[in-house]
């Protein structure tokens, strides 16, 4: 499957840490602008007034560059075992994503609503 794959991620900034979810988001998008060419855009927005609540969108070229991405963070969490300074709310997965893909999200147990692709396109 080479067809692009949008995620929309809602989190909940926990009290006392924007500057730390700030942090974050400068490093993780120039770390995938420089060291991963198949993740097409990665852009953070806050949704409040208060910066108490951001919505991730990430767009990959396919449920392998995901996978991919999915992989790296998995290794990360087991070495480091990372606090973040953000719970996730729900994740909204737009596209027509593979089964390994759809098998690897719902073994997470998150809040997560799938849209599957039937028109459009991406330049």
């Amino acid at each position: 499957m080479t067809e692009a794959i949008r995620f929309n991620v809602y989190v909940s900034i926990k009290d006392g840490r924007l500057e730390e979810f700030e942090g974050i988001a400068k490093e993780w998008s120039a770390y995938h602008y420089k060291q991963r060419p198949d993740v097409l855009s990665y852009e953070w927005f806050f949704m409040d007034a208060d910066q108490s609540k951001a919505l991730v969108m990430e767009l990959y070229e396919s449920s392998e560059a995901m996978l991919a991405t999915m992989q790296e963070v998995s290794e990360a969490e087991e070495t480091e075992k990372p606090d973040y300074p953000y719970e996730m709310i729900k994740l909204e997965v737009c596209g027509n994503i593979s089964d390994a893909l759809r098998e690897r999200l719902d073994a997470g147990g998150s809040n997560i609503i799938y849209y599957r692709h039937f028109d459009g396109f991406t330049r």
